[in-house]
């Protein structure tokens, strides 16, 4: 078998796609690229269901495509943009202008930002992989 030698700009892999310097740029565009839609969703929505209806939507919408692989592409800096537009879509479910800080919106309806589920989902790996370290210790080979 031969190879062509043809180097691909990127590789899609269980929905992530992979790019040969892992900048992740093509997965994060993918995953704005839908999440503005689903962002658009919410704001066709918006004044025609309560409060709870929202929060729902986006969760089921916004916050699932967004969480997806995060603990691959969460750490790099062209995350920032998929961080804005969570944002923004908080401010519009909760009716706030553009200008209005978020952390209170964050606080206050217990929803992670992008940054603090990456952290999360980092920390649950370790804690994971602490567990399998630990049960391989029971085992002594000589």
């Amino acid at each position: 078998m031969r190879c062509s030698g043809v180097r691909e700009k990127s590789v899609r892999y269980l929905g992530i796609a992979l790019d040969h310097t892992l900048q992740w740029s093509d997965h994060i565009e993918s995953v704005l690229t839908k999440i503005i839609i689903k962002y658009e969703l919410i704001l066709i929505i918006k004044d025609e269901v309560s409060l709870n209806v929202l929060i729902t939507a986006y969760y089921g919408l916004f916050y699932s495509n967004m969480s997806y692989g995060i603990l691959l592409w969460g750490g790099s800096s062209n995350a920032i943009i998929i961080f804005k537009l969570q944002k923004r879509a908080l401010r519009t479910i909760f009716g706030k202008k553009s200008r209005d800080s978020c952390k209170l919106l964050f606080r206050e309806n217990n929803i992670l930002t992008m940054i603090s589920l990456f952290i999360f989902k980092n920390l649950m790996l370790i804690k994971e992989k602490e567990q399998l370290i630990a049960r391989a210790d029971k085992h002594i080979y000589k």
